[in-house]
């Protein structure tokens, strides 16, 4: 992964583009994740916590479906410098709720449905730089480039948060107004470096070739192109992968993180489980780039291990549900555990933890991944990652909304554990049937001996076709170019 970044970094280069989309990411949608992720922060309540990120979600995925089509009519750089702005101002909105007399929550509920529109069109735009800019060959490594920065986002916004809500005696119950404001400055500043991207046809890789794009879109063409989503066989096959890959989230953040520790433990542990993340993105990229394995044999040894890991800490998780739950062990400052108190449990639960985190890492680059089996076109990418993350967010409406409605940590635990089994034979499935992808980027001075409706039938035919069965018999290898 290192040769990958030190090679070349020109500014309209593959990887110097997803430094930039991971920067934005980081400091954006990382961010919001440390906040989520520490849970309730003191002050909001349960029901109006868990409401507001159902109607993130709920936004998310409605703008998630339209996001792909809005990236590729309108572009990258101005929709994604305003879809930053918009996670600015739901941790910004956290302020006016701290501060305001009746704790009304019309802003906060507002400003979640305005981060869910601008989440849904900047992951649709993240997933396309991600997943169609790289060879296929390096596709692993830049997930794991990308996946490595836009956790160390939720790390430093969780470092940010237990530094600035830890004492070494007494107990600060509530996120400040001072940690709001050094994270809304951040998510500012990742917005605005969004502005410095760059349009997907003007992408040249190191040997020269141009990322492949279909012919200039139409807003009849993205809803026409958004409806066919849902007849295709593989997005239909992932779709439960999908609709997991969030739901887990509400369990880890509310029943589990933010039942079990105090606010300051809770903010410690994010530390570890973002970082955990991160790791575990650099060890994917070494298996699903492993030039010596076939593509299926890479899917098929990932979604193996997905299958033991996954089932492993829900074994773990059902065991911190029988034993972790003590209501003889439990401190004046809230939760079951503190990280100043000596407790041999305690360390298991954080390890834990941190496993999910390791995990769900796993997980979410599988999805993309498997996504980018599929196609190499920015514009194709665009709308099959709209899809992922329009059932993956309407999955974390349903979990989110599981908890406001309180459902037992157990219940949600089974759900989430059945979910994950549920999933895994499609999974399975998919990584059995994909082939070797023969079509990866083509010369510019070549682009018009292709036309794009060969383009476009291939990219539909989904991974178990390549495009030398199709279109070119000379094609050898998924790194060689078209040739004339």
């Amino acid at each position: 992964m290192a040769e990958i970044v030190l090679s070349r970094l020109r500014y309209r280069s593959p990887i110097v583009q997803i430094l930039i989309m991971s920067f934005v990411c980081f400091a954006c949608p990382g961010i919001f994740n440390a906040i989520m992720g520490i849970g309730n922060d003191g002050k909001t309540t349960k029901k109006d916590y868990n409401n507001a990120h159902t109607a993130t979600y709920a936004a998310l995925a409605v703008f998630s479906l339209l996001g792909g089509g809005i990236v590729n009519i309108f572009g990258l750089r101005i929709p994604i410098f305003f879809c930053g702005l918009m996670y600015a101002l739901n941790t910004g909105a956290h302020i006016y709720y701290n501060t305001a007399e009746t704790n009304t929550t019309a802003f906060l509920i507002v400003s979640a449905v305005l981060m869910g529109v601008g989440g849904g069109i900047l992951w649709a735009g993240q997933g396309m730089v991600m997943v169609s800019y790289p060879r296929d060959n390096e596709r692993g490594s830049f997930i794991a480039i990308f996946w490595v920065i836009f956790n160390i986002g939720g790390m430093l916004g969780a470092i940010i948060l237990f530094s600035l809500t830890f004492t070494p005696t007494g107990n600060i119950d509530y996120v400040s107004n001072a940690s709001y404001i050094v994270l809304t400055c951040i998510q500012v500043l990742g917005a605005v470096s969004a502005l410095t991207l760059v349009s997907p046809k003007h992408i040249m890789r190191d040997d020269g070739a141009l990322v492949t794009t279909s012919d200039d879109t139409s807003s009849i063409t993205e809803a026409t192109e958004t409806a066919r989503l849902f007849s295709n066989r593989w997005l239909l096959l992932l779709t439960p992968m999908f609709f997991t890959s969030n739901f887990f989230y509400t369990y880890q953040f509310s029943p589990f993180n933010n039942t079990l520790f105090t606010m300051h433990t809770r903010g410690f542990n994010n530390i570890f489980y973002w970082g955990a993340q991160s790791l575990m993105a650099i060890v994917a990229s070494f298996f699903l780039d492993q030039k010596g394995w076939s593509r299926r044999r890479r899917a098929l040894i990932a979604t193996i291990t997905i299958a033991v890991a996954f089932n492993a800490v829900w074994i773990g998780a059902l065991m911190s549900e029988m034993f972790d739950r003590d209501p003889d062990y439990k401190p004046e400052s809230g939760g079951y555990y503190d990280i100043r108190a000596s407790n041999g449990a305690m360390v298991g639960t954080i390890f834990l933890y941190i496993f999910f985190g390791f995990c769900d890492a796993l997980w979410q680059i599988l999805a993309y991944w498997f996504i980018g089996t599929m196609t190499s076109d920015p514009h194709i990418t665009a709308r099959y990652v709209a899809y992922y993350k329009f059932v993956q967010s309407l999955g974390a409406v349903v979990a989110w909304q599981l908890d406001a409605n309180d459902v037992s940590s157990l219940a949600q635990l089974i759900i989430c554990w059945a979910l994950v089994n549920v999933s895994l034979p499609l999974m399975f499935y998919v990584g059995a049937v994909t082939k070797e992808l023969m079509y990866d980027s083509i010369p510019p001075s070549l682009m018009s001996s292709h036309s794009t409706d060969d383009l476009e039938s291939f990219h539909e035919l989904g991974p178990q076709s390549s495009l030398r069965e199709k279109s070119n018999p000379e094609l050898v290898n998924e790194n060689t170019p078209l040739k004339g």
